[in-house]
């Protein structure tokens, strides 16, 4: 079936574009048309969902975006045909877009806007095919959870098989006290987001209850919620891991 809205919001929870509910020669065929106005999906938009037999092959997912905005907590791709166009739109995903081993098929961005997040251990986006049209399109970071060690570190936005075009994807913002820019690593498949300088890379630190002033003395009394044993000019020392960005490795020696 197809929905198209060109003006207002339609928010869902759950969205599944193409959709084939049993393993069987049937299958779905789904496309969705934002031309105007904004679709919200707070936790997950699917494309092409298949449950098996004949049917799967046949199953797809489309969603097309023309001067208009999606925002998704999640988008996945079915074992069906996966595919997002984009026109002079906005495309706002929390979380990722496809995933390895399950990338969206392709990704079409045409003088339009992506808002996307650097997970840890993972790209923001997994597509087969990244096309790219118009004049510009632009990425902006919405969050970076991945750990980075040292600097300049290379974090992948989006993993492609094949790219399609011009590369004229250019960085508006990254996520406070980040600083980097963008680049097309060909020979890996990968837009990459270069970053320069940013949060305190994790430590590793050693808390240790010996006395270097004493001989190395053992000094610590190892009691609960009695004996402070690390302090700072005479106050106990509160650790909250790299200024509560985690990553920091403690030793209690």
């Amino acid at each position: 079936g197809t929905l198209t809205f060109g003006a207002g919001k339609i928010s869902a929870g759950i969205l599944y574009v193409g959709y084939q509910p049993a393993a069987n020669p049937k299958y779905g065929v789904g496309t969705v048309n934002v031309n105007g106005g904004t679709l919200s999906v707070s936790t997950n938009l699917t494309l092409g969902f298949t449950s098996g037999d004949t049917g799967a092959a046949t199953t797809s997912g489309t969603l097309n975006i023309n001067n208009g905005a999606v925002q998704a907590n999640t988008i996945a791709a079915g074992s069906g045909t996966s595919v997002i166009n984009l026109t002079d739109g906005t495309l706002s995903v929390t979380n990722t877009l496809g995933a390895s081993g399950a990338a969206v098929g392709t990704l079409s961005s045409s003088d339009s806007a992506m808002i996307l997040s650097i997970p840890n251990g993972t790209p923001g986006a997994v597509v087969d095919t990244l096309n790219l049209g118009g004049t510009t399109n632009i990425i902006s970071i919405g969050s970076i959870s991945a750990t980075v060690l040292a600097y300049p570190a290379v974090l992948p936005i989006i993993t492609y098989a094949t790219l399609s075009g011009s590369f004229n994807l250019g960085l508006i913002s990254l996520p406070s006290p980040y600083v980097g820019f963008i680049s097309n690593d060909v020979a890996n498949g990968s837009v990459d987001l270069v970053v320069t300088s940013g949060p305190a890379p994790p430590r590793s630190i050693t808390w240790s209850g010996r006395d270097a002033n004493n001989g190395n003395a053992l000094t610590s009394v190892w009691d609960i919620g009695a004996t402070a044993d690390w302090l700072s000019n005479s106050t106990p020392v509160t650790y909250n891991d790299n200024g509560g960005l985690g990553g920091d490795v403690v030793t209690l020696d």
